[in-house]
């Protein structure tokens, strides 16, 4: 009889053990079931295919004469760079003026490109029509467009069409290189009025507009640095993302009234948080972990935490059988904290207590707008544009450096940044509040 009272008190109190016990957490769902469009997608490096343009009109013709033959080498270093970094792929050249023509000749084409008949004063080849050359082949992994990129101002948003028909800015970026040459010529089009051209000796500025995703246009990046051994070139890049990572560009650094439950990895990185007892707002103050893309083009610490340009949301999240629903319930208070001499700047998140009662879990997401002031456009860029009538004003001045500088290259750039940033988001983050 004592036997079986000891059993039954034995059993009664695993039974009240197991009762005081904490639930093990519930699951949390995938994070890429509510936000598919979030999860990255994995670009390679790899190139099937190369379209390289070569602007065949007569203001190119000067950089072929000099006997520095400088401009023979940097064509030969990118075949080799193009060989190197993607052996095997398919390499179209082609001439262009108004229409483009492939170059089927049985010499290489840095040799045939470094000689000045290659160069044609026909009417086919009385204009620079960057934005058809851009538009054809948009299948391919890299197109390299070499010119002087001399451009009216009313030919650049043909020339932003045309990048976006070839993939910019959802899935392609676009690099400017910029490489000072000898030349020896004319140039032609810095004055739409005149038909004569200017003679100019001296040091011209060269450009490849490349076009490519983000890991094939670093890869290229790289193997032509390593090739090419006749100086660094000026390099501006508007990425189709302007973040490493930005699916992790806030860093939590003060918290209250609120417990780190737990960090879930994944391709979206998340963090699980818990709001203490009692009915209290909750807030965190973060800073921003953003690393520039290209640093060409880059954002100037604290650029992210900007109040007014970062959106919150909370919503509930309603999970069924066989799918999950976001329920908005508030928008949290986002604000700017001052920061002190030499600190990062910091943003604050206020969760109110109203908002996040028990019984359910919550998903927070903290997005930044990107806006074009966020972005610092590297200075060479404005150092190298002039607008046509600067043109004019120089030579008739008799400045012998009017050959250093290209048209409307800084609207160009302004307006490849502004197609890149407006309304799009630099990134968003993710937390789970968890109050089941």
């Amino acid at each position: 009889m004592r036997t079986q009272t000891l059993r039954s008190f034995v059993f009664a109190g695993l039974l009240l053990i197991g009762a005081c016990q904490t639930p093990p957490p519930r699951p949390l769902p995938a994070i890429d079931r509510l936000f598919p469009d979030e999860t990255p997608r994995l670009q390679s490096d790899k190139a099937d295919s190369t379209v390289v343009d070569i602007d065949g009109t007569l203001s190119m013709q000067g950089f072929a004469r000099p006997a520095s033959g400088k401009y023979g080498d940097l064509l030969q270093t990118l075949d080799r760079t193009l060989n190197n970094a993607y052996s095997g792929q398919k390499i179209t050249y082609r001439r262009f003026g108004s229409r483009a023509e492939d170059l089927k000749n049985s010499e290489p084409v840095y040799v045939a490109a470094s000689r000045p008949d290659f160069y044609k004063g026909t009417a086919e080849y009385a204009t620079t029509r960057t934005d058809v050359v851009l538009r054809d082949e948009p299948a391919a992994s890299i197109k390299i467009v070499i010119t002087d990129l001399f451009q009216e101002k009313s030919d650049i948003s043909s020339i932003e069409q045309a990048l976006r028909a070839s993939g910019f800015p959802a899935t392609k970026s676009v690099a400017i290189f910029q490489w000072m040459l000898d030349f020896d010529g004319a140039v032609y089009d810095y004055d739409v009025r005149s038909s004569k051209g200017a003679k100019y000796v001296g040091v011209r500025p060269l450009y490849f507009l490349v076009v490519a995703s983000d890991p094939v246009l670093k890869r290229f990046s790289n193997v032509l640095a390593e090739t090419w051994t006749g100086g660094k070139p000026n390099v501006a890049v508007v990425s189709s993302s302007f973040a490493l990572n930005p699916h992790a560009w806030l860093k939590l650094a003060g918290l209250q009234r609120l417990a780190v439950l737990q960090q879930i990895g994944g391709s979206v990185p998340l963090t699980v948080l818990r709001p203490s007892d009692g009915c209290a707002d909750a807030q965190f103050s973060a800073t921003s972990t953003l690393e520039p893309s290209a640093a060409s083009i880059s954002l100037p610490p604290g650029a992210a935490l900007n109040a007014d340009s970062t959106q919150a949301s909370l919503s509930r999240v309603v999970e069924d059988k066989d799918s999950l629903h976001l329920y908005p319930v508030a928008e949290p208070i986002v604000a700017s904290e001052p920061s002190a001499k030499g600190a990062p700047p910091r943003l604050n998140v206020t969760l109110r207590c109203a908002s996040i009662p028990n019984g359910s879990l919550y998903v927070l997401g903290v997005t930044h707008i990107l806006q074009l002031n966020d972005l610092s456009i590297p200075g060479w860029v404005a150092d190298s544009s002039a607008a046509s009538g600067d043109f004019n004003e120089m030579l008739a001045k008799g400045d012998k450096d009017w050959g250093r500088k290209t048209l409307n290259l800084l609207p160009l750039v302004r307006d490849l940044l502004s197609s890149a940033t407006h309304g799009n988001p630099l990134g968003s983050v993710y937390f789970y509040i968890d109050r089941r």
